[in-house]
């Protein structure tokens, strides 16, 4: 808030006009009162402020400035004008400026809490992120209720990795300030990447209730007490605030599909689909919503309303590729045709030439899907090769490749730390329960396919891909107050630390599994991690899926992972499964878990047998639903989405001889990785 100097004596009457005009924020006409009370009356530093607030107001920057320094030289020792000149100066971004000025004040008096803050602020322009911090923390000190501290302090620990951190003070900003819809919406995202989908849809959900709309959860059966608080923050209270959503239909209907999305990341897919429709029905042109609703409805199984609006996102933007990609994950299953126009469509768009990287790979993966679908086999890896070259140069443009070299230390690391006399040491560190289930592997092996068998058990139940072991090892050295990473930082592990972990993850996967006896979570790449899952849950069950690597590899290079940065040359497929061997391979030599083995060419030979015995091995009952897993309603929200929804086919089993002239390199590769594991 702006400050006012100190009083001095002035006509009444322009002193009021000057006053009025601020009232009804008419800078310019509060600029003119100040400079034609100046032509009869001092240059007093009182009314300098407040021309220099209108300056300021009016854009003026540099007339401001000089303005608040013509006011302290005349009144030097009235802090407000010098706290007044660093916030101007921090607005012309003369920050070195402005943090002298507020460090000068705080000298002066230490326990002002909003000078701490505006330090923080402009330390972080600087750079200096120590300052930053240490200023923020201070200002916390002097006033714990400071909302904007806490918030620009989250943000700090945000961008630092620290969601921990950030997550605490997120939530104290919201607490303070429920009404800053801005902060609640980043509080409910930071949410969602640490894993706790559950309350961030909560959060999305109170957003987009404070402005007048009704979700579909909103309309579920509820408790006497409402809906629970999320770490103290009530998720339900607008407190008041709605006015300060109000917005256009299309902002609305943003803030609707930022709910829908929070919903699908939380596994409610049916709920996410019901505010996508009603996102898509205030706004028809959001092409990039109606893909997303398309593609969730393939995880949902409906198949012709996804095609349909596949069809309809290309009838508003023809060039939109990602709809075509879609399009021909339906088409390798049989749950649509392409007409000739559009594959001609397709090629037109290539030949452009000017198509982003994302979109050129999109439409290449369509164009080879078509073409393998046909038999033309040479026709269909060119198209994948040109498919992943984009994808890869993306990657490359914005310096997210792939490091072998990196994954490769991160391998041998983890295999040093988690030996033999570490699982002595921890045996009894972690939670006595059978409850979680790990389905490990690499992409494309079956672990799909294995979850949805163990999700079709009545007392089972598939939380999907979690991110959430990969982000309990990273949060392991914060709890331990190491900056020694994972999974160095495991050789200072303590059993408080493990816990802390372990009982958060466990809370989460109770959530999603809704109180079932076995909860699936199928992150293939968790085979890293399970050291640190054995420890913290010594009683779980391991399932490793395994495939022939060459049906693998290929299977990895042919689908678009997205994220996913080692899957884009044949070269870095082979890295990949380099680690993935050396580890799974120590695990079974070292691990005090047994892990259970599913082939997947013994589960399409026999499927009957070996879901058996995968039940058996989760220590369940057998029961004849899941023989019958692609009829359950659970969405499936990976590459093999399509094809879980039918029962076990044969096709996919030595598929990769389909192209065996052009995977010579990668053979070769593969046979040398597996006969260097074997001969130790």
């Amino acid at each position: 808030m702006w400050g006012s100097g100190k009083s001095v004596e002035s006509q009444p009457e322009t002193r009021q006009r000057i006053h009025e005009c601020l009232a009804r924020s008419d800078w310019k006409s509060a600029r003119n009162a100040c400079l034609a009370h100046f032509e009869s009356e001092p240059r007093s530093a009182d009314v300098l402020n407040l021309l220099a607030l209108s300056q300021s107001q009016l854009g003026q920057i540099n007339a401001a400035v000089e303005t608040l320094r013509e006011a302290v030289a005349a009144e030097p020792d009235v802090g407000i004008l010098r706290r007044n000149l660093g916030d101007v100066l921090m607005s012309g971004g003369y920050v070195d400026e402005a943090l002298g000025i507020f460090v000068q004040l705080a000298e002066m008096d230490p326990a002002d809490a909003e000078l701490h803050y505006r330090i923080g602020v402009a330390a972080k322009h600087k750079n200096r992120m120590p300052q930053s911090i240490a200023s923020l923390e201070s200002a916390l000190r002097h006033d714990p209720q400071h909302a904007p501290a806490h918030r620009f302090l989250a943000d700090l620990y945000f961008w630092q990795g620290d969601l921990t951190r950030a997550l605490d003070h997120y939530g104290h900003a919201v607490r303070l300030a429920p009404q800053d819809f801005d902060t609640r919406e980043q509080y409910a995202e930071v949410l969602n990447l640490a894993g706790r989908t559950a309350e961030a849809t909560k959060q999305f959900e109170a957003i987009f209730r404070a402005d007048g709309g009704q979700s579909a959860e909103a309309t579920q059966p509820r408790t006497a007490e409402g809906s629970p608080a999320v770490d103290g923050v009530d998720a339900t209270a607008d407190n008041g605030a709605g006015s300060a959503m109000e917005g256009s239909a299309v902002e609305k209907a943003a803030r609707q599909a930022r709910l829908g999305q929070a919903l699908q990341d939380a596994g409610n897919l049916e709920q996410a689909a019901f505010e996508y429709e009603q996102a898509l029905a205030a706004n028809p042109d959001d092409v990039l919503l109606r893909c997303r609703l398309g593609a969730l409805l393939i995880d949902l199984g409906r198949f012709e309303e996804a095609a349909s609006h596949f069809e309809e996102t290309l009838r508003r933007e023809p060039n939109f590729a990602e709809s075509y990609k879609q399009l021909a994950d339906l088409a390798a299953q049989k749950h649509y045709d392409f007409s000739s126009q559009q594959v001609e469509a397709m090629k037109a768009l290539l030949e452009r030439g000017d198509l982003a990287a994302e979109d050129e790979g999109a439409v290449n993966f369509a164009l080879a899907s078509l073409a393998e679908r046909g038999g033309d086999y040479d026709e269909a890896f060119a198209r994948y090769q040109n498919a992943n070259n984009a994808m890869q140069r993306g990657l490359e443009d914005c310096g997210r490749a792939f490091d072998p070299s990196e994954y490769e230390q991160f391998i041998k690391d983890s295999i040093e730390v988690f030996d033999a006399e570490l699982f002595t040491r921890c045996a009894d560190w972690g939670f006595d329960t059978e409850v979680p289930v790990f389905v490990v592997g690499m992409p494309r092996s079956g672990t799909t396919l294995v979850e949805q068998i163990l999700a079709a058990h009545p007392q089972g139940a598939g939380a999907g891909e979690l991110r959430n072991v990969a982000l309990a090892a990273h949060e392991i050295p914060q709890t331990l107050g190491t900056e020694t990473e994972f999974p160095k930082c495991m050789e200072r592990a303590t059993p408080e630390a493990i816990r802390v972990v372990a009982g958060q993850y466990l809370q989460q996967l109770v959530e999603l599994g809704e109180g079932a006896a076995r909860i699936v979570d199928k992150a293939p790449g968790n085979f890293i991690f399970l050291g640190l899952i054995a420890i913290a849950f010594p009683h779980a069950h391991i399932v490793h899926c395994r495939r022939d690597p060459l049906d693998t590899c290929l299977s990895c290079y042919q689908r678009s992972f997205g994220p996913v940065r080692w899957a884009w040359r044949l070269e870095d497929v082979a890295s990949y499964y380099s680690g993935y061997r050396h580890i799974t391979a120590h695990w079974q030599s070292v691990l005090p878990l047994p892990i259970h083995e599913v082939a997947y060419e013994s589960m399409v030979e026999d499927p009957e047998a070996t879901s058996r015995q995968l039940i058996e091995a989760v220590g369940l009952e057998w029961d004849d639903a899941c023989l019958e897993f692609y009829k359950q309603k659970q969405a499936v929200k990976t590459v093999s989405r399509v094809q879980v929804k039918q029962p076990i086919y044969k096709t996919s089993v030595k598929r990769w001889k389909r192209y065996e002239t052009h995977l010579a390199p990668l053979i070769e590769r593969i046979d040398a990785i597996d006969a260097e594991v074997s001969a130790k």
